[in-house]
């Protein structure tokens, strides 16, 4: 049954709206009684009681004999991805590989060992993704990507810049997972206020920001090498790359589309700069550099592109 309410001002920043008394009734609600809002994209939902969303307990086995470490790091993503609870990990070489599997599960979050024996290692999944936020996730992200965009011209920070890389990885693992969920699992959508349009923009975005680090951490291997002379005109670069990199996330945060168009507007200056670098003592390290500068450029411009397409 549908009624017309009207939303009444309480105070400097806030609205109210009346209930009807009967559904109260109905419901046993009373003056004081905790109430639930469920945002979606189009609605506000009300509920007595929060509802968790019922996920489906998934569970796969990966079998480690006669088959890389690559090849097990593969299939162990895939099943990350695709929500399975419980991993079996199964063979003869289960033992031996404890090790390597252990150093495969501080990829992800929330992947513990469980069970053992000679065959077999079990893995759980510890993680209740109805916890995550995907906004602040997002921005744990970017926060480590422009980080290493200001650490790559510091030859002194390689182990940091690793760690770095592999926190972004962990979290674009589990923004994945949780975007497959959305789309896969009844009322998940609706819980992270994701529609199909949303989820696919969200997760551009993350794939662009993982290859941002992985970029960051090449330029930086790449600038341990960079001849003295030229020191000084990468750093500039890329502090203008963060720059750009800043003005992109800040138009996609706030939804400023002339932001993205300047960003846009960038591309010929900022390319330009590549090649400068790329042609200064026709050095092959600059040469380098000037490609992976150009990538992250690029990656950067997919960003406000987001924003204008919205």
């Amino acid at each position: 049954m549908t009624s017309i309410r009207k939303l009444v001002k309480a105070g400097p920043a806030s609205h109210t709206i009346s209930l009807p008394k009967e559904w109260l009734e109905q419901h046993g609600v009373k003056t004081g009684d905790s109430l639930y809002v469920e945002e979606t994209p189009d609605t506000l939902v009300v509920k007595t009681e929060s509802r968790k969303v019922q996920v489906v307990e998934q569970e796969c086995t990966i079998a480690l004999d006669n088959k890389s470490d690559s090849s097990v790091q593969r299939e162990l993503a895939s099943a990350y991805v695709n929500n399975n609870r419980t991993i079996r990990f199964s063979g003869k070489s289960a033992e031996s590989r404890l090790p390597v599997v252990r150093a495969m599960l501080q990829g992800f979050v929330a992947l513990e060992i469980t069970e053992q024996t000679p065959t077999v290692l079990v893995v759980r999944d510890l993680l209740d993704l109805e916890e995550i936020s995907v906004e602040k996730t997002i921005r744990r992200m970017e926060m480590m990507v422009r980080t290493m965009l200001v650490e790559c011209c510091n030859p002194d920070v390689q182990e940091q810049l690793r760690v770095k890389d592999e926190e972004v990885n962990k979290l674009y693992f589990l923004l994945v997972r949780l975007i497959r969920s959305a789309l896969s699992v009844p009322g998940m959508a609706e819980r992270f206020s994701l529609t199909p349009v949303k989820a696919g923009q969200v997760w551009f975005l993350i794939t662009y920001l993982e290859s941002l680090a992985d970029y960051a951490q090449s330029v930086h291997g790449s600038f341990a090498r960079t001849p003295k002379a030229s020191i000084k005109m990468v750093k500039e670069l890329v502090a203008e790359l963060k720059i750009v990199f800043e003005k992109a996330m800040t138009s996609f945060w706030k939804k400023e589309k002339s932001s993205a168009d300047g960003v846009l507007q960038s591309r010929q200056s900022l390319l330009a700069s590549c090649t400068t670098i790329s042609e200064h003592h026709k050095d092959a390290v600059l040469a380098e550099i000037a490609e992976q500068a150009k990538a992250i450029v690029s990656l950067i411009l997919s960003i406000a592109r987001l924003v204008i397409d919205e």
